[in-house]
């Protein structure tokens, strides 16, 4: 079964859209690729059914597959509770290099996150040229880091 969910929003359209499929098979990668290439969302989830409470989640850009996308869990459950595959409750994201509990509660969906971990760049100059930034446009008081939380993410701060 497959879905696009607009995420973040109370309305139908808007906020940021995520293709979801579910599937009670494993599905090869390269099906999954193609796939999320097809729909051209910038997160596709792959979601399996391990029990009731535990389900699999694999993540792919039209490009690639990535190891998290936050929105596109809150998409895969959102789609699992309108379907009434679930109720009210605790579950697990089982994903490639760890579990999160997520809460589904009547009109709102939690998912654990981990703590976000800031560390330097070693390069400024590259990400500035490949950006075509000029060194004066950006804020000198805050550093250019890379943040994780799950997925890495470059901060970059301009004026």
């Amino acid at each position: 079964m497959e879905y696009i969910v607009d995420v973040f929003t109370h309305k139908t359209k808007g906020g940021n859209k995520a293709g979801v499929i579910l599937s009670k098979e494993e599905i090869l990668i390269s099906e999954c690729q193609k796939i999320a290439t097809r729909l051209n969302l910038s997160e596709t989830v792959f979601v399996k059914k391990i029990d009731s409470s535990i389900f699999n989640l694999n993540f792919f850009t039209p490009k690639c597959e990535i190891e998290f996308c936050g929105h596109a869990s809150l998409a895969a459950f959102y789609m699992l509770k309108k379907l009434k595959m679930i109720g009210e409750g605790k579950y697990i994201a089982r994903l490639k290099f760890r579990d999160l509990s997520v809460i589904v509660e009547k009109n709102k969906i939690f998912l654990e996150q981990d703590d976000i971990v800031l560390s330097g760049v070693i390069d400024k100059n590259s990400i500035v040229e490949s950006l075509g930034l000029k060194n004066d446009e950006l804020d000198k008081t805050i550093d250019i880091v890379i943040a994780y939380s799950g997925l890495r993410d470059i901060l970059i701060p301009v004026r």
